[in-house]
């Protein structure tokens, strides 16, 4: 009996140890983490990656992760991207770096699952799981995300200290005051959002703002200015700004002329570069202010007012330097920190929330019409709804609904989760390749047709003739097949293309004709499989693709427990260092376009018009536009590709307010302003509550859109509160509009020059101030 026991134990214990050493711990593990609670709405995803080794031997290799849109990865299809980091050497200690990844759509699940390994130079590959219990196949690590029907926004706050968790008073003050969602009318005042039982219900989606304030020391801030497009804004406190390098700060300065923002507080004491910011960036030439630094690094105005804040406008974005103070919960009253929120995150001039104010929810009747609702007031006070279709939905008639009822019904309320530019459905036709078709349906009826009478008929009645009917069981699929064979010869003569389709190049421009950030739409369009690859460096390029907006989930095509993911999203393979150097591999199948978009900041090798960028003057004043469009007019040789348009080969417009000067035709001569429009059946159709621009053709369809997409004119969503957001390179292209249509100060130049298979757009954001008698230039 003992003897059986002692055996009994001894097998257990093998196959402990036999477990044991199948599950033996890898050399290396990954702890990877995102850097804010959730991330910022169709932005890059900011993360930290610790590489965990510490055997003396060194080790090379590639870390590889696979991106899932899942919470457990179940099947291939979830897969959304692949990334491959090369050339990493570990020696006996940890590998730590900063990173992003690039902004890929994910689903309600709010989870976005990263398989990782480590594959050494000589093949092997070293399971890096975030669970030592499940090693391989490697267990996922999971980062949370914000769902597509919300919007997250993200605040990346430096100090000079290394170690995590010192925080200031005054620097627990300005992340909590910098905060758009104080100034919803949805919140409470004890931060809290309107719920309902059992959760926050349908018509509560994406009608308030997530706020993640970033933890970060300034030693760790990038150099690369595409690293902060995870962020709508950065904040300098607690001696952040005096510990940033200058290679950090000329960073910084890029990603804010590119429209981002930043706030900086000079508190501690600084170098002679900082100064060098601040004089350039603050003082300007005709200010009466002096920066200097006294003997401790300090910062002093030896002339001039000392004001709490200074509020700058560079290039597309803006910049605020706050005076230095004991305590700013006391210094800084509600109407000054509307005005510091108001100007940092881009609010529209004409919003409330500069004077501290909650932001003013629109009228029932102003909802209805900015939704294109047909409605009319009955004698009761209530309202009846026509049957109506304005391209895009269908009305049905009622009667006698309440506003509550119609609110409920419509989804009026200001919903705030990521909307697409109409760029993307009209680039994604208008960019196809100009020889490809479909086949025609008569074509395709004439084939069936022809198909229909052979198999029948002409083969019953010839093989009859010849009396060899015993053989319609070879004739038929010989027939098939031929038909077949010339069914597939047909579609590639209309389908086929020596063209991949074209591109759209934007180009933002800053002083002294500066390029500061370019957009690139690129079509890809092949007639057979093609497994398609490019080369970026110190770009972010991703995939465009459809993207569901809450008005979808609103109407009833999502399910609490039917996650909504985003359709037709292809799989990309990133290898090399992103977004710094790095190739894109991706297949694309025969007859599917599929078009990228890339971002870059402070482009390389790109040329402007030779115009006086920096003379206001030109765009603000009649006399000035009419020598703009003489100098513009001359750009374009009316020869080509170009001397195929309708309209002349170079066209420029000038946008103010709510009017738009076509510098092309009559410059002199205002027209009303930009209007919101949507793509419908390959053709460019304005809301009903437009003025109305029906049946345009494609060509001029893309013009409308490259205005729609510099001015916001989106009602009734979160460009209907700011007026730009901060560059995120995402595929919605929400951050490409930047004029504020409510502020009288600003003018933008839009010039597009059409190439063969190429527009390029170039853009300038004026600030034009006051003259003497208050009036801003000949408006």
């Amino acid at each position: 009996m003992t003897g059986r026991l002692l055996l009994v134990i001894a097998l257990l214990l093998g196959g402990f140890w036999g477990t044991a050493s199948a599950q033996e711990k890898p050399p290396v593990r990954l702890r990877l983490s995102s850097l804010s609670v959730r991330n910022r709405s169709c932005a890059p995803i900011a993360v930290q990656v610790k590489l965990e080794y510490n055997d003396p031997k060194i080790l090379e290799g590639d870390l590889e992760l696979y991106l899932y849109d899942a919470l457990d990865i179940v099947s291939p299809e979830d897969m959304l991207a692949s990334m491959k980091y090369e050339g990493i050497v570990l020696s006996g200690s940890d590998y730590i770096f900063h990173t992003i990844l690039p902004p890929v759509p994910t689903s309600t699940l709010q989870n976005l699952a990263v398989q990782a390994w480590f594959r050494t130079k000589d093949g092997n590959r070293i399971p890096l799981s975030s669970s030592l219990k499940d090693i391989s196949p490697p267990k996922p690590h999971d980062l949370l995300m914000i769902s597509p029907l919300e919007r997250a926004t993200t605040i990346c706050s430096c100090r000079a200290s290394t170690t995590a968790g010192q925080s200031s008073a005054n620097r627990e003050f300005l992340e909590k005051s910098l905060s758009l969602e104080n100034y919803n009318p949805a919140f409470r005042a004890e931060g809290t959002v309107e719920t309902v039982a059992g959760g926050r219900s349908p018509q509560l989606m994406g009608r308030h703002i997530q706020y993640y304030p970033v933890d970060w020391a300034s030693r760790d801030l990038p150099s690369n200015p595409l690293m902060l497009c995870a962020f709508d804004m950065v904040l300098f406190s607690d001696g952040g700004l005096g510990a940033l390098s200058a290679e950090q700060l000329d960073a910084v300065l890029a990603w804010v002329q590119a429209g981002g923002s930043a706030c900086f507080v000079a508190d501690s004491p600084l170098k002679g570069y900082h100064l060098n910011m601040i004089q350039t960036v603050f003082q300007g030439p005709q200010s009466n202010q002096q920066f200097v630094l006294d003997d401790s690094g300090r910062l002093m105005v030896l002339t001039g007012e000392q004001p709490q804040a200074r509020f700058q406008h560079f290039g597309l974005g803006r910049m605020v330097l706050l005076r230095a103070e004991e305590d700013w919960s006391k210094t800084l009253p509600p109407e000054t920190m509307g005005l510091l929120n108001g100007f940092l995150w881009k609010v529209r001039m004409d919003s409330p929330i500069h004077s501290g104010q909650k932001w003013s929810s629109p009228g029932i009747e102003d909802l209805l019409t900015s939704k294109g609702v047909p409605w009319e007031k009955n004698d009761a006070g209530n309202y009846n709804i026509k049957n109506h279709y304005n391209g895009r939905q269908y009305f049905a008639e009622a009667f006698n609904l309440t506003p509550e009822q119609l609110r409920e019904t419509y989804t009026l309320e200001t919903q705030l989760a990521p909307l697409t530019e109409s760029l993307v459905s009209t680039a994604s036709v208008g960019l196809m390749p100009e020889d490809v078709e479909m086949v025609p349906t008569w074509v395709i009826a004439l084939i069936l047709a022809a198909y229909v009478t052979v198999i029948g008929p002409v083969d019953y009645v010839v093989l009859g003739w010849f009396r060899l009917r015993k053989f319609t069981w070879i004739a038929f699929p010989v027939v098939t097949a031929a038909f077949t064979a010339f069914t597939i010869w047909i579609a590639h003569v209309y389908m086929g293309s020596t063209e991949t389709g074209g591109s759209i190049e934007i180009v933002d421009v800053v002083e002294d004709g500066k390029a500061i950030r370019q957009t690139r739409l690129e079509m890809l369009f092949y007639g057979s499989r093609t497994t398609h690859k490019s080369s970026h460096r110190n770009e972010i390029s991703v995939a465009v693709a459809d993207v569901m907006s809450p008005a979808d989930y609103l109407r009833g095509n999502y399910r609490m427990d039917n996650p909504v993911r985003a359709s037709g999203t292809p799989k990309l393979g990133f290898v090399g260092r992103f977004p710094d150097n790095y190739t894109i591999s991706q297949t694309v199948q025969q007859w599917s376009p599929q078009m990228m978009r890339t971002t870059a900041i402070l482009p390389e090798g790109v040329q402007v018009p030779q115009l006086d960028w920096n003379d206001a003057t030109l765009v603000s004043t009649a006399g000035g536009r009419v020598r703009l469009s003489q100098t513009i007019m001359k750009l374009g040789t009316g020869s080509g590709e170009a001397a195929a348009f309708s309209v002349p080969s170079v066209r420029a417009w000038v946008l103010h307010k709510e009017k738009l000067y076509d510098l092309s035709r009559n410059p002199e001569q205002s027209m009303p302003g930009v209007q919101p429009a949507v793509m419908t059946n390959s053709y460019m159709y304005s809301d009903p509550y437009s003025s109305g621009m029906y049946g345009m053709n494609m060509k001029d369809a893309l013009l409308h859109c490259f205005l729609d997409s510099t001015v916001a004119t989106k009602r009734n969503s979160f460009m209907s509160i700011v007026s730009q957001v901060s560059p995120e390179g995402s595929a919605q292209l929400e951050d490409l509009p930047f004029l504020d249509s409510t502020d009288p100060r600003q003018w933008a130049l839009v010039i597009v020059v059409p190439e063969q298979n190429v527009y390029r757009v170039y853009r300038k954001l004026y600030i034009v101030e006051p003259q003497g008698d208050g009036e801003m230039s000949d408006e």
